[in-house]
């Protein structure tokens, strides 16, 4: 078993714990989380506690090919439930849909952009096809 703390919001990032425990939490994981009051809200650090990573050698065999995780879940009646994956979700063979890009882009792009500024941008994503420079998609941006 690895315990890796995640010692800024930065590192957090990067923290499958802190990540896991903060969905759990609030029910979703955005640029928001990663906070230093969020580091230590004490209901995500109660949930990290419980959290741990095994490193299996038998799903890093198909690496890079493949990007497997397993996630096993304990009840506390003592059931264990476990979800396989793997490629992660946005990888071309576990695309995302169009709605969970809109969302995705909502969530990184905001507060930088208006709201007009970010429904232009994803209308123009959207019909990229029609664009025959990418130049001039960036024109239509400005």
């Amino acid at each position: 078993m690895e315990k890796v703390e995640p010692g800024d919001p930065y590192a957090a990032k990067f923290n499958i714990p802190f990540c896991v425990a903060t969905a759990l939490v609030y029910g979703q994981v955005g640029l928001s989380a990663f906070t230093a009051d969020r580091l230590e809200d004490p209901k995500v650090q109660e949930i990290i506690q419980r959290i741990s990573l095994v490193r299996d050698a038998e799903l890093g065999k198909v690496y890079p090919d493949r990007w497997p995780a397993v996630a096993e879940v304990t009840t506390r009646t003592g059931q264990t439930h476990a979800a396989r994956i793997d490629y992660p979700k946005g990888d071309p063979k576990n695309p995302m849909s169009q709605e969970e890009l809109v969302a995705k882009f909502h969530n990184l792009s905001t507060p930088a952009l208006t709201e007009v500024q970010r429904k232009k941008t994803i209308e123009a994503c959207l019909q990229l096809e029609r664009f025959e420079n990418l130049a001039t998609f960036f024109d239509d941006l400005a």
